[in-house]
C-alpha cells in the first residue's frame, strides 16, 4: 500500500496539497485508504515508509541543481555492501 494513501487518509492538510497530477495518481493508486487499510501504521517499516514520501514530497523542487546519478554511486555501493553482510 502507498504511503501517500495513507498520508491522505490521516491527514487532510497533506491531501489538500498535493499538486493535479499527484491527487490524478492518488486516484489511480486506489485512493484514501479505508480503516483496516490504514491498519498499515501498525507494520513493520511503515514509518519509513511514510517519511520517504515526506522526504522525497520535499526535494520537489523545479529547477534545483543536484549532482549527477553518479555521484551517489560510491553512496549506495557501500550501503548494498552493508546489508549484504547482515544476516
Amino acid at each position: 500500500m502507498s504511503a501517500k494513501c495513507y498520508l491522505c487518509t490521516v491527514d487532510d492538510v497533506y491531501l489538500n496539497q498535493l499538486s493535479p497530477a499527484s491527487v490524478q495518481s492518488l486516484v489511480t493508486q486506489g485512493g484514501r485508504m479505508n480503516g483496516e487499510e490504514a491498519a498499515l501504521v501498525a507494520l513493520r517499516h511503515a514509518n519509513d515508509a511514510v517519511n520517504l514520501r515526506l522526504w522525497d514530497d520535499e526535494a520537489k523542487q523545479a529547477g534545483l541543481n543536484v549532482p549527477g546519478l553518479d555521484t551517489y554511486v560510491p553512496y549506495l555501493q557501500r550501503m548494498m555492501l552493508r546489508a549484504a553482510s547482515r544476516p
